[in-house]
């Protein structure tokens, strides 16, 4: 993951109402080890509505209002692996996600960080970015299973993050010094890149 991702990810939950921040250092100054082209963003919501039961597991942007506060883990992806056509596959997506995604997660868990779990439980949500989600059964059931085994207690597309920031865009507008945005900008004034496909959230 690059400076561009987590641009396109703060902008996302700060769109919705976040404030955004990277962890506290730890004692002796520095943060949690994480691998390159890896980082956590801790985002909290100040006017979350308290509902029970939300937002579900998969995290839309339609649900980002129940979310009080959470940890988002950005893992870097196999890009060689990972196309667009697995977007269009339930089943090539789930595999993806279950021998990329988890063995690493398993790691983290076996580690204990204790930064695990539910808005429930009193405790930070540990939201997790992956390339895309599977919509359809049984493979979104499966995943769901896995990913909370693994300490997982939401999972959010960037895909779908990426599609929203596009799409509240004003094309016209310049967007105020942001490299990675005027870009976005530019390919939407120029139709370059399409409106947001809002079945997807």
């Amino acid at each position: 993951m690059s400076a561009v991702d987590e641009t396109i990810i703060r902008l996302f939950f700060e769109q919705h109402g976040f404030f955004v921040r990277k962890p506290d250092l730890r004692p002796g100054g520095s943060r949690k080890r994480v691998d390159d082209g890896e980082f956590t963003l801790l985002v909290q919501n100040p006017s979350a509505v308290k509902v029970s039961g939300k937002p579900g597991f998969l995290v839309f942007a339609s649900e980002l209002r129940y979310l009080g506060e959470a940890e988002v883990t950005v893992k870097r992806w196999p890009e060689t692996r990972f196309s667009a056509g697995m977007l269009q596959s339930g089943l090539r997506l789930f595999r993806f996600l279950e021998k990329t995604a988890l063995p690493r997660t398993r790691e983290e868990s076996a580690a204990g960080d204790g930064t695990g779990g539910s808005d429930d439980a009193g405790l930070t949500k540990r939201i997790l970015v992956v390339p895309g989600l599977p919509t359809t059964e049984p493979y979104r059931s499966k995943t769901e299973t896995l990913f909370r085994h693994k300490g997982i207690s939401g999972l959010i597309s960037f895909r779908a993050m990426l599609l929203e920031v596009i799409n509240r865009l004003d094309a016209n507008s310049a967007t105020g010094g942001s490299e990675t945005l005027e870009t976005l900008r530019l390919l939407k004034k120029y139709n370059l890149a399409g409106s947001a496909q809002m079945e997807l959230f």
